[in-house]
C-alpha cells in the first residue's frame, strides 16, 4: 500500500493424517491419543485457513495485526462407558475458529523486545445418533493469550526471556451433564 504498510493474505487447505484425537470416560475425564487416519475407521481432519492482515514498519518498529478463521471437519472423540455401556463409541464432529493477532516489535541495538496479543475462540460440534448438536467452546479454546519477549544480543551469546499469559481452558470435566 505504501512504504511503511503493507497488508497481507493467505489462504489454504491443511490435511492432518497423523491426528491426536480425545477419549473421554464414562466420568467426563479427558486425554489424547495419536492415530494415523485412513479416512474409513479414522476421519481425516481437513482444515481451510484465511488470514487477512496488515503491518506497519518505521524505525525498527513494527505493528502487524492479523485476523483469521478456520473451519475443519474430520475430528474425532471416543467415549467410553457411555451411558453404562462397556464399548468405545467414536463421534465425528467439525469446528470453527476466529481470532485476532497482535504484534508489537521494536528492535533496539542488536536486541529485540515483543509484545503480542491472540483473541481467540474455538467452538466445536459433533453428530450423535444422526442429530446435530450446536456449536460449543471446544476443550482447547483459550479467549485471550498476552505474550511478551526480550531476545538480547551480545554477539555471540543470545539470550532469550519468554512470558506467557492465558486466561486458561474450560474445565469441561465438572459441567453438569
Amino acid at each position: 500500500m505504501h512504504k511503511k504498510w503493507n497488508v497481507n493474505f493467505g489462504w489454504g487447505i491443511y490435511n492432518q493424517f497423523i491426528a491426536r484425537n480425545s477419549v473421554v470416560d464414562e466420568i467426563g475425564n479427558q486425554y489424547d491419543i495419536w492415530q494415523v487416519t485412513d479416512n474409513e475407521r479414522i476421519p481425516v481432519l481437513e482444515s481451510e485457513h484465511r488470514v487477512l492482515g496488515a503491518s506497519y514498519l518505521r524505525n525498527l518498529f513494527e505493528l502487524n495485526i492479523e485476523g483469521y478463521s478456520k473451519p475443519s471437519n474430520g475430528i474425532s472423540r471416543y467415549f467410553v462407558g457411555l451411558e453404562g455401556e462397556e464399548e468405545v463409541v467414536l463421534f465425528q464432529g467439525d469446528s470453527r475458529v476466529i481470532g485476532l493477532d497482535v504484534l508489537l516489535k521494536k528492535k533496539w541495538h542488536a536486541h529485540e523486545f515483543w509484545l503480542a496479543y491472540t483473541l481467540a475462540e474455538v467452538q466445536e460440534r459433533f453428530e450423535i445418533d444422526e442429530q446435530e448438536f450446536f456449536y460449543g467452546l471446544a476443550p482447547q479454546s483459550q479467549r485471550h493469550e498476552f505474550k511478551s519477549v526480550a531476545v538480547f544480543n551480545f554477539n555471540h551469546l543470545r539470550l532469550s526471556l519468554t512470558h506467557v499469559y492465558g486466561t486458561g481452558f474450560p474445565n469441561t470435566t465438572i459441567e453438569e451433564r
